[in-house]
This record gives C-alpha cells, structure tokens and sequence, in this order.
C-alpha cells in the first residue's frame, strides 16, 4: 500500500477528484479521510455521504438543500444541503454506483458549473469542495448496462485508485491487528494481548470481508477472552464459524476441526507441539496427505511484517524468473495482475 499512500499525498494539494475502487471493507473511507488530512482543505470539514442509504425521494434535498416552503413538510427557515456543508473542504461520496440516474444528471451538473441550487430556490451558490468518490462496483460495466451515465463516470475518474483485498496484501494484517487491538485496549481501559499461537491462523484467513471484518473479528474475540491474553482456547468458536463464505469452510481454513475432540473442538494438529514447532513459524499445519514444506523461520531482529515481505519477494522473483508474464504470475499465485504488477513495482524501490 505504500505506493498508493505516496500517490495520494501527491494529489493531495490539488483539487483533482479521485476515485477509490476496491471491494467492501478495504479501507476506501480510511484512505479518502487521510487524502483530506494531507490536503490544502484539512482545516475544511469532510462530510461522507453513503449514496445508498439515502432514499432516492429524498436524495435530492438532502445534498442540494431546500428554500423555506419548497415543499410539504418543509422547514421555515430552510436548510442546506450536504454539498453546501462540505463548503471549503472535502465531499466523500460512498458507493456512488447506487445513486439514480436522475440524480446522477443533478451531480453532473454541479461538477461541471460548480454550481449548486436549492429546491425552491433560483438563486445559484458556488460549490467550494473537494469531491472524492468510492465505489465496490464496476462503474464501467455500469455504463455499458446503461446503469451509469458515462459522462459522469468520464468526470470522476480523473485518478482511479485501486485498493486491493485484504488476501492480497497479507503483510499489512499484523499492522492492523495491533492498530486495532491498541484502539480496543483504550477504549475499555485493559491491556489485552494476542497469543503467539493465533497469529499464523489469522494470517492465512482469506478475510472475505477485508480489513471490517477483520476489526469486527478481534473485538469480538476481545470481548470473549475471559484473561488479558486472547488465545485459541478464548475464541475456538470464533475461529470456527468466523467468514462463513469462505469456499473451503472456515473451520478447516482456522485450523480447527468442524467435529469436537475431547471436548475442545480443537485439531490435534493445531494444538500439539510436534505440529505447531514455534511462535516464530508463518506456516500452518500440513494437512493429511499435503508435502511436507520447509518452515520459514524469522530471521534476529526481523518482524513479522519484515518477514512476510521477505518470503513473498522470494517467491515472486523466483515465479517472475519462471514465468513469461505477470498474468502467468498471477494465476500461478491466485491473485490479480495489478497486484503482481503493484508488488514487483514495490519490490523496485526498496
């Protein structure tokens, strides 16, 4: 992720409209609250709006505003609409793929006159706001389904920026983790610690649900730790039934078997020593059957972080020296092509 932090706090000075892309729950609303922060308008506010909880009768008073009487149940003195409050700062719309035809006309207007008029009103006011939009559709196919007006999608695609899955960037989950974890601990005023042994589980969960589910996942299991140290024992029901999704079934992506053992409901190849060797270990147990592979071990002072993104630069110049393209690349690792090419691009400028 860090080329794309280096590309927003380029544009960040400028006025220029960017649109983040990802799936649900990568961190669009993180990354477009912190491209307001490195701009000339942070002083400004940033007013989010999420065009699909908004109903489409109300939309239009809702972000344009209205005049006193312009319609039933008006209010006296009139109120102004959500464009007008992000006056000098920063307008954040959320899933821009769900507004309405109709109303995508109305925002076209805007971004081209910078011009906004109140329901029931005649009189124009300027619009002084940065707009940033997001989405977890493909507005071009949008376009082509005749769901999406193209002349707005030309308008707001000035910079797309492509936030990839969390699965696909799993050197950044031990950052989040303990980002997340310190929030909770100061929020409920305890210091709660993840046990060495969940930490590999966590790191090959495909998190369907991006980064949400991630921080949904650890409150959860620190709200059920009995002790200040979350271990698999706290949360084996968690770990069992956690991204129901997952094609594989989540039990068996845990490590943890569907049936109990004993009691515990716990793999015995998850549990025992013999299997598990070291807090150290990023591997998770062979399955019944599987190729025994080599254990990477961390290197003397080296991180988790530090030691993921060792290995998996490893394995891309070996794929990279192999393959003849990124696409084979990325079919071979189970990602997409922009990431192979995004992280052969990071691997350049260290």
């Amino acid at each position: 992720m860090r080329e794309i932090a280096l590309l927003l706090k380029r544009v960040a000075p400028t006025s220029a409209t960017v649109l983040m892309l990802g799936e649900s729950g990568v961190g669009k609303t993180a990354f477009a609250h912190q491209l307001h922060r490195w701009s000339q308008r942070a002083d400004g506010p940033f007013i989010e709006v999420n065009c699909g909880a908004i109903p489409e009768s109300l939309f239009e008073s809702e972000m344009f505003g209205y005049q006193a009487g312009a319609f039933t149940g008006a209010g006296n003195r009139g109120k102004a609409g959500l464009m007008e409050q992000a006056e000098g700062g920063t307008l954040f719309l959320d899933e821009i793929g769900e507004l309405p035809l109709a109303t995508q006309t109305k925002l076209l207007k805007v971004i081209q006159d910078g011009m906004i008029t109140r329901l029931g009103d005649t009189t124009t006011r300027r619009a002084d706001f940065r707009l940033v939009v997001a989405t977890n559709q493909d507005l071009a196919a949008r376009v082509e389904q005749g769901q999406f007006r193209l002349d707005l999608y030309y308008r707001i695609n000035v910079l797309p920026v492509s936030l990839p899955p969390l699965r696909e960037r799993r050197e950044d989950i031990p950052a989040l983790i303990e980002q997340h974890l310190s929030r909770l601990n100061q929020r409920h005023g305890r210091r709660k610690l993840l046990d060495a042994s969940l930490w590999p589980i966590l790191m090959r969960q495909d998190w369907l649900g991006n980064i949400r589910e991630l921080e949904n996942w650890l409150e959860r299991a620190w709200l059920s730790a009995p002790s200040d140290v979350i271990d698999s024992d706290s949360v084996k029901t968690l770990l069992s039934t956690c991204s129901t999704n997952n094609a594989n079934g989540l039990g068996n992506s845990f490590g943890f078997s569907n049936e109990k053992s004993n009691g515990i409901g716990v793999n015995d190849s998850f549990t025992t020593a013999d299997n598990f060797h070291s807090p150290n270990s990023l591997s998770a147990p062979a399955a019944e059957g599987a190729v025994a592979m080599p254990i990477p071990k961390l290197g003397p002072n080296e991180t988790l972080k530090e030691g993921l993104a060792r290995i998996e630069a490893q394995w891309l110049r070996e794929m990279a020296a192999e393959l003849p393209s990124t696409y084979a690349i990325a079919k071979r690792a189970g990602i997409s092509q922009p990431s192979v090419v995004r992280k052969l691009k990071c691997m350049l400028l260290k």
